[in-house]
């Protein structure tokens, strides 16, 4: 009984009065006169609006969750293989025209950098002013035919590491793709060798190499090389 005494009544709610439940209820009867047995007096609404609210809060998590599920299973853009050796050269003249379309960076990073087509790409972009950044191993800078000191020359940022390890990268991020495999911009590897090149284009993948290479860049400004430097300064 004392529970009872002290358990607030709707007039003890400053926010809710007995006068105003009483025009929910008869509003909601006139508006739905076929589902006016649901609100016959005032606590009969009071269970009614618990309900709709209910039923409102799971609908929208149920949206919510049903939102966030279809996002974790939306296909992801499928990956583009391509391999090596192509006689046909397309594999090469596709990689060129990614190049050639090539609007906001061209980052590279690569083993052996021998092969003229795409070096002429490279330094296409350069001259539209695309943000072109080349990162290549020391020693294979030196290599028969290499185009290190022509992109050098032609004004393109272009740093070396400066170590007895490899900077054994195979990759180049191409405004929002990513191309990655053993596949060395060479002659060699195209026309001759069993070689492989992905093209990735899914976000957070792109960003993970895109990561990678502003790392070996700040590290390679510190410790590294130039073409015809002893040290990148």
């Amino acid at each position: 009984e004392r529970v009872l005494r002290a358990s607030p009544t709707l007039r003890d709610l400053g926010f809710f009065s007995l006068e105003v439940a009483e025009r929910w209820r008869a509003g909601f009867a006139d508006a739905f006169p076929g589902h006016a047995a649901l609100v016959q007096d005032q606590l009969a609404l009071l269970g009614t609006l618990a309900w709709l609210l209910l039923a409102a809060w799971v609908a929208y998590q149920g949206a919510a969750w049903l939102l966030s599920f279809v996002r974790c299973c939306r296909r992801r853009p499928p990956p583009e293989v391509m391999f090596f050796p192509d006689k046909s050269g397309s594999n090469v003249a596709k990689l060129c025209r990614e190049l050639a379309g090539a609007r906001g960076r061209v980052w590279l990073a690569m083993f052996t950098l021998t092969d003229d087509l795409l070096s002429g790409e490279v330094l296409r972009a350069h001259a539209r002013g695309v943000d072109v950044r080349v990162i290549v191993d020391d020693d294979q800078s030196q290599a028969l035919g290499s185009d290190v000191q022509r992109l050098a020359d032609a004004g393109v940022p272009v740093l070396m590491d400066n170590s007895t390890a490899r900077m054994h990268h195979k990759f180049v991020v191409l405004d929002r793709v990513a191309y990655t495999g053993s596949f060395n911009w060479t002659r060699q590897a195209s026309q001759a060798n069993c070689e492989n090149l992905v093209a990735l284009r899914d976000a957070g993948v792109v960003d993970a190499f895109a990561t990678e290479f502003k790392r070996l860049w700040g590290e390679f400004r510190r410790r590294g090389r130039k073409p015809g430097r002893a040290a990148a300064g």
